[in-house]
């Protein structure tokens, strides 16, 4: 037997594989799913304010700065182009 019969018979095989084990995933979400009970929805403010849902905020700083800029350097550059 030619090595790339084999070979494409072991592609073949872990893609098969694959899609079972995503249809497995899938059902088991769809399950899942339909198992839960449904949402409680707060229609107005009165149902908002009677709810024991908490206000608040974090603070949390999504861009980092990785690299220390030079701002004095920059602005020497500018004085230069003037």
């Amino acid at each position: 037997m030619e090595s790339k019969w084999i070979t494409w018979r072991i592609v073949y095989l872990v893609t098969l594989v694959q899609v079972v084990l995503l249809n497995a995933y899938y059902g088991a979400g769809m399950v899942s799913d339909l198992l839960q009970p449904p949402p409680r929805t707060i229609h107005n403010v009165r149902d908002l304010i009677s709810s024991k849902l908490h206000v608040g905020y974090v603070d949390n700083s999504h861009n980092r700065e990785y690299f220390q800029v030079e701002i004095a350097g920059i602005q020497n550059c500018n004085n230069n182009l003037k």
